[in-house]
This record gives C-alpha cells, structure tokens and sequence, in this order.
C-alpha cells in the first residue's frame, strides 16, 4: 500500500502543474474564484476528460467545494477537530462538518459528471514507436 505523502502542499492527481501546463493553452480555464486545491482539481479533470461545456458548471461546483474542503482541512490541522464549550464539554470543530459535506459535495459531483469513463489521454507507459 502506497503511502501518503507528508507535504500537504503536493497534488493528489496523477499529474504535476508541469505537466498540466504542456497540455495546451486551448483547454477550459478554471474560472477566476476557485483557489489552489479547486483549480488543481480543475487542471486535472479537464486535462483528462473532453467535457461539454454544461459539464464545467457541475465542474465549477465541484473545485468550490474542494476549496472549501482544503479551507476546513487546514482549519482543522491547525485547531484540532474538538473544543470545550462554555459548559466544558468537548464538542466537534464546525470545520469537521464543513469537511465532511464538502467532501461529499465533491463526490457527488464528480460522479454526476461520471469520470470513470476513458480519459482521453492514454494511461500507463508510452509507446516505444514502431518496431
């Protein structure tokens, strides 16, 4: 099992804003609101999949929500996920519930736009050419 990497800061998608970049200009830029975790989830996704254009509305929701869930994550790393309340009573962080719909509201999303289908680069070791 592959282990997770320490840095929070490194992408989880399978290619590096490098690579993103060499793809080519004509792709759908991401639109001007989202931040670094949904306009990583943006690049990676519209480099992958040719999505009609009402696709990147569902998109657009879905890279909002990964900021949002990025945002309650650190939030979290920072804080804790409990505080005492007035009564001294341990309670859940609002950013726990935050985090957690957040990242359903992104699978959700991701899976209305049903990304498992082939993506229209080729995956796995390029071709040597002709032999």
């Amino acid at each position: 099992m592959k282990k997770p990497s320490k840095s929070p800061n490194k992408s989880k998608f399978r290619h590096s804003d490098a690579d993103l970049n060499k793809i080519g200009s004509k792709l759908p830029r991401p639109p001007a609101n989202l931040r670094e975790d949904g306009t990583r989830l943006w690049k990676s996704v519209v480099a992958e999949y040719d999505l009609p254009p009402e696709a990147l509305h569902i998109l657009t929701l879905a890279c909002e929500s990964a900021d949002r869930y990025g945002d309650a994550r650190r939030a979290l790393d920072v804080n804790g996920t409990t505080y005492k309340d007035r009564f001294g009573q341990i309670k859940p962080r609002p950013e726990v519930f935050i985090e957690r719909d957040s990242r359903a509201a992104v699978a959700r999303c991701l899976a209305q736009l049903k990304l498992d289908l082939e993506p229209i680069l080729s995956i796995g070791r390029p071709s040597g050419g002709k032999r």
